[in-house]
């Protein structure tokens, strides 16, 4: 194994100058442009081979997650992970009113309510939060099903009206 750096900078250069297993961090990395600005800052791990092929992991100032991975002959496969609308967690907040006769009792004696729902941008639901409540009996609790409805359940038929977010990418 030879030699491991550390914080090696590289900017305003190529991918192709790292020899060596290590840290290395720098801006404007020419096989990168097409994915960054060129003032964004890059850190990479870089594992390299005896043959100088190499995987790189590197996160960006931009927010971006790629892997890139050189052959022994210099040519270079590089795959964004994660862009950063892709990390962008957005949310939408419902209001809720329920009486005793909304909610519905299931063979097993449980009782709930499904509330459909209409997630933005089709969105895939990541969460669900109670936010605030009033005017409850009996414990609520509530999932999300299916992308498309909130299910509350409680053990009473019981009046409730409150607040949910709902977190979707």
């Amino acid at each position: 194994m030879g030699t491991i750096t550390n914080g090696i900078f590289i900017s305003n250069q190529s991918l192709d100058i790292i020899t060596k297993t290590g840290n290395y961090r720098g801006a404007n990395i020419s096989e990168l442009k097409s994915y960054i600005t060129p003032s964004s800052w890059c850190g990479i791990k870089a594992y390299v081979q005896s043959d100088n092929a190499a995987f790189f992991h590197i996160v960006t100032s931009d927010n971006i997650v790629i892997c890139a991975y050189r052959d022994g002959d210099g040519t270079y496969k590089i795959y964004p992970l994660a862009l950063k609308s892709d990390l962008s967690i957005k949310y939408k907040d419902f209001y809720v009113k329920l009486s005793e006769s909304n909610w519905v009792t299931s063979a097993t004696g449980l009782n709930y309510f499904d509330f459909p729902v209409d997630i933005p941008d089709k969105g895939i639901v990541i969460s669900t939060e109670i936010l605030k409540w009033s005017n409850t009996k009996s414990n609520v609790t509530c999932s999300f099903y299916d992308n498309s409805y909130l299910q509350f359940r409680s053990s009473d038929r019981t009046t409730w009206d409150g607040t949910v977010r709902v977190f979707y990418q």
